[in-house]
């Protein structure tokens, strides 16, 4: 009955406890059947997840050694960029182990800024190489969000500020700019602190920035010169914001 969806790879997330989810590596997925065959395996009361085939192989192989604490998160990171996979991905799905989880550990916030300048480095390249052929080179302008008094946020702008890129922040605290310890330009709006950035990067997961409804997005397009959001959240889904006009770039995709 369910043949149509002709799974390539099935990878049980299994412990003597037994099967905290079900994760599936098919070539495509058709909606309906999937609503199907959750509703057919419902009764077995765990998590059923689809995915591209190399994603799930990934999962295959480094589940027992994640959920022993053999791989690190960082490792698991480099082992989806070597094999070509979604690192997303691969870790949603192994966080369906309630061992596991979806929390990521402390010890990313050093790869995630590393990941975070070197994507900035390559667009910082592009946007020079750019206005080299238009004879209009000037600094690259950021919108950033973000809270100015967490250490890691100080970090990213500052190391974003020595590559040559104009900082536009804003900030959920109320600081004042005298005492900013970082140069940028402080902003208490963020759709203000984006008026006329070539990007915009975002810093961190809150409220603020999950919850804003992909019409504002569209509506807010013409705000930057360029369309383009780096978020090292992953806030929102890759395909939704390359729909309503923006080119999107989040950590551990594997176009980077």
């Amino acid at each position: 009955m369910y043949d149509k969806i002709d799974p390539e790879i099935i990878v049980p997330l299994a412990t003597p406890d037994g099967i905290k989810a079900i994760i599936l590596g098919v070539k495509s997925i058709r909606p309906k059947e999937v609503t199907r065959l959750r509703r057919s395996l419902s009764r077995m009361n765990v998590p059923l997840l689809m995915m591209p085939v190399k994603e799930a192989q990934v999962v295959k192989n480094v589940y027992c050694f994640y959920r022993l604490g053999l791989l690190q998160e960082t490792e698991l990171y480099q082992h989806c960029q070597e094999h070509g996979a979604d690192f997303i991905m691969v870790r949603r799905a192994l966080g369906l182990d309630p061992a596991i989880g979806q929390t990521r550990e402390q010890e990313n916030g050093e790869l995630i800024l590393n990941w975070l300048l070197k994507t900035a480095s390559l667009f910082f390249a592009f946007r020079i190489e750019r206005d080299f052929n238009k004879k209009s080179v000037g600094n690259v302008s950021l919108g950033v969000w973000g809270n100015a008094e967490t250490p890691f946020v100080y970090e990213a702008v500052t190391s974003l500020h020595f590559l040559g890129a104009d900082i536009h922040l804003f900030s959920m605290h109320d600081e004042d700019k005298d005492d900013m310890k970082f140069p940028c330009i402080l902003y208490q709006d963020k759709w203000r602190a984006l008026q006329g950035v070539d990007a915009l990067i975002i810093l961190e997961k809150q409220q603020a920035f999950v919850s804003i409804p992909v019409k504002e997005w569209y509506i807010r397009r013409s705000l930057m010169k360029q369309n383009i959001v780096i978020d090292v959240c992953n806030l929102y889904e890759p395909e939704e914001m390359e729909q309503i006009g923006y080119q999107y770039i989040s950590f551990g995709r594997f176009y980077v």
